[in-house]
């Protein structure tokens, strides 16, 4: 307790943004950066592990706001609850490897830090996912208290038998998407045979920890456009009972088809078992060309294994460079290319920790359009991949026996080359490159980078303006209720805001050539 107050003491945590500085009194030692090693020894580091595994941290019921003048006790030994916050909050955005550490932290942030600005699905993740509660449907009542504003309006906490935790879940997602046009909480959508299982397959399974484990960023596949959709209830209802959703119609463009897979990586294997099992996944063709961009397929490999998480896709972070990964010159720890026998005996990589991280409870396949990805762990070939509007990753869908247009959704993808709306508006041109810019509240925007002058510019030159029809884009302050991958335009007569790009309608996208259906997505 005494080091995290000596921490917590040093630093400001700015609330709106998250961003830590030195506080006005504290010592010219760094202790904010993330690049500074904190200069504790191996027994402090057992005892912050130690008390960040208490029972408190995990327990869904201390999710609330507390009073700025709350202290924290433990043992004989107490603080103000701010300074806890600033210290756990620093120990999380640290750039040394403190992965025995990882969950605790999340846990902790999840228990006592409060960002306004930051998004519905960031909230749950730090809120509800690792946390513990009898009642399922407590992954989402027991974060009202600190949803944002419209979100917590939304949610009324009904604890009747007959409304379950599938409708409490398919709640949260459909309101949570009318109110930002968008569907960001795809990411908990996936096949497991659990309490869910009597549930259409598009309601987040917010009980499970996996979607946690396994973070896809966002990839933009349908830009800044907003989610179509409509919702079908079970006709056959009891009297009484809370109507079931069945069925989400969704618009947006098919453009795949699973051709094969490998072998899925089971989550939480070891890191060197990892390792060892996605080198397996390596294409024969690993030399040739990628067609879909026409580009190397070993830049594409390499760049699908960790999601293009690189230096230059995320400017923002310490980031390993899209050269140095696709390289792989990491002897014992490659995950392709030439490599020397694992010792199991070195510390990981932290790029190398996170690829496998962002592989587990996945498989890599390949399409007959060529394209190459990512998908879970139960895709399988004759799967369809497709990108819903308003959505940021693309989808694997399994064709149902409801009907035609009818789809199981079996979970999100990564698809390398289908970044940055090429889907729906073709290849940026050269010289510019999309970047994952990041925005407060932990949030992440399509820039566009020109690698010859090095300016940014959130304007698309795939898009006119012309095309904009009395709109023009702005700013404004942001808030929870926020989408995460956000734009906002206003009409220039009635002063109208709204939050995607007017210039991504349908009736805009199917003029230029794009094939847009309806998918039930049951």
């Amino acid at each position: 307790m005494d080091e995290l107050k000596e921490l917590g003491q040093q630093l400001l945590l700015e609330a709106e943004t998250g961003l830590l500085s030195s506080a006005p009194n504290a010592p010219a030692n760094g202790w904010h950066d993330p690049e500074f090693e904190l200069p504790y020894s191996r027994k402090t580091w057992s005892d912050i592990e130690f008390l960040l595994t208490r029972r408190w941290f995990r327990n869904i019921s201390v999710v609330r706001d507390y009073p700025a003048q709350t202290r924290v006790e433990y043992g004989n030994k107490n603080m103000p609850l701010h300074l806890l916050i600033n210290a756990i909050y620093c120990l999380y955005s640290k750039k040394r490897d403190l992965s025995d550490l990882q969950k605790e932290l999340e846990q902790a942030i999840g228990a006592v830090v409060r960002l306004p600005v930051l998004s519905y699905p960031r909230l749950l993740h730090r809120a509800s996912t690792f946390k513990r509660c009898t009642d399922p449907r407590d992954k989402i009542y027991g974060t009202v208290s600190v949803a944002p504003r419209k979100l917590a309006a939304s949610i009324s906490l009904d604890y009747d038998d007959s409304n379950t935790e599938g409708n409490v879940y398919a709640s949260a997602m459909l309101a949570h998407a009318k109110i930002t046009q968008r569907f960001e909480l795809f990411h908990n959508c996936f096949f497991a045979e659990d309490i869910m299982s009597d549930d259409p397959s598009w309601v987040p399974n917010f009980w499970s920890e996996m979607p946690g484990e396994t973070y896809i960023p966002a990839q933009f596949a349908a830009f800044s456009s907003r989610a179509h959709f409509t919702v079908i209830n079970r006709e056959k209802t009891p009297p009484n009972v809370n109507p079931k959703s069945d069925i989400l119609r969704v618009l947006g463009l098919r453009f795949a088809e699973v051709s094969r897979i490998s072998t899925p990586l089971p989550a939480w294997t070891y890191r060197w078992g990892a390792i060892r099992r996605v080198r397996e996944w390596q294409p024969d063709d690993i030399d040739r060309v990628y067609s879909p961009t026409n580009e190397p397929m070993r830049k594409a490999y390499a760049l699908t294994l960790n999601c293009n998480i690189t230096k230059e896709r995320e400017p923002d972070w310490m980031l390993t460079s899209t050269t140095a990964w696709v390289d792989q010159d990491f002897g014992e720890q490659a995950l392709f290319g030439r490599y020397s026998a694992t010792s199991s005996t070195s510390e990981i990589r932290s790029d190398v920790s996170d690829a496998v991280q962002c592989c587990g409870d996945r498989l890599f396949f390949r399409t007959n359009e060529g394209y190459i990805g990512l998908g879970p762990s139960n895709t399988q070939a004759g799967d369809i991949i497709a990108v819903s509007l308003g959505c940021s990753t693309p989808l694997a869908l399994r064709p149902s026996s409801r009907g035609p247009d009818h789809y199981t959704v079996i979970g999100e993808c990564f698809i390398y080359g289908i970044q940055d709306g090429n889907l729906l508006l073709g290849p940026l041109p050269q010289p510019w490159t999309g970047i994952a810019a990041w925005a407060a509240g932990d949030r992440r925007i399509l820039s566009f980078l020109n690698t010859e002058t090095q300016g940014v510019s959130a304007e698309d030159l795939r898009l006119c303006d012309d095309d904009l029809d009395g709109w023009e884009r702005t700013t404004k302050l942001l808030d929870g209720d926020d989408l995460i991958n956000y734009d906002f335009f206003r009409n220039k007569e009635t002063g109208e805001l709204i939050n995607y790009d007017p210039r991504l309608e349908p009736e805009k996208l199917e003029k230029k050539g794009v094939k847009l259906e309806w998918f039930s997505l049951v």
